[in-house]
């Protein structure tokens, strides 16, 4: 599996076996009274999962290619690619403030990604029996109207992801009110940087001890 990374929470992912391709998320560049700053996504995919209808989340229409959209409840598969989309909140009031968001799993080449979206509260118990087990963990980390650094640090410990992927996070393409990934790196060990945007995963390299991976947005 690949894993690219085009910034916000825009990730490609791309099954080995088949090649078959997923982009979680996509934004609109400069919503938001251009705050989102990354470059229009041009790579092509067959798949697109949508948290939620943010500009920021659910940019489908930009992109080039002939697709599918995954924005729904419950488990499909789709080229050899299991999703299942399990019902969360982008608030920590059932949806009320900001609406409902969809947490995300994709499995493929045998590895399992969770895509968390704008996730505003912690989990329960039936959402993490529902997730399941997982290897890599995409998660926002900026906190504002996602979740903080107490409840990023409770789903991390309940999701026990081998691999973990920092994303919606403030940055100089990204000028939201939150804070930057430096605060949720500080104090924590196991943390690798990555030079290039596309990074390669098997299911045996996953490491045994859980592992955070900073890979640098691509656009």
């Amino acid at each position: 599996m690949k894993i690219k990374y085009f910034g916000h929470a825009a990730f490609k992912i791309t099954q080995e076996k088949y090649a078959v391709r997923v982009i979680t998320d996509p934004y609109e560049p400069e919503c938001y009274n251009g705050s989102i700053k990354f470059s229009e996504i041009e790579d092509e995919t067959e798949f697109v999962t949508v948290s939620h209808s943010h500009p920021d989340h659910s940019n489908f229409a930009g992109l080039t290619s002939k697709l599918e959209v995954i924005k729904s409840i419950g488990k499909i598969e789709k080229a050899g690619i299991i999703f299942n989309g399990i019902e969360a909140y982008h608030d920590n009031s059932k949806g009320a403030e900001r609406g409902r968001n969809i947490v995300y799993t994709i499995k493929a080449d045998d590895i399992t990604v969770c895509h968390l979206g704008d996730l505003g509260h912690t989990l329960t118990e039936e959402q993490i029996k529902k997730i399941g087990s997982i290897d890599v963990l995409l998660i926002p980390v900026g906190g504002g109207n996602t979740i903080d650094k107490s409840a990023v640090d409770s789903v991390i410990n309940a999701l026990k992801p081998k691999i973990i992927i920092p994303m919606h996070y403030k940055s100089d393409k990204c000028g939201l009110n939150i804070a930057g990934i430096d605060q949720f790196l500080k104090g924590r060990k196991g943390v690798r940087h990555f030079k290039e945007s596309e990074i390669a995963i098997t299911k045996d390299s996953l490491p045994r001890e859980t592992e955070i991976f900073v890979i640098p947005p691509s656009n």
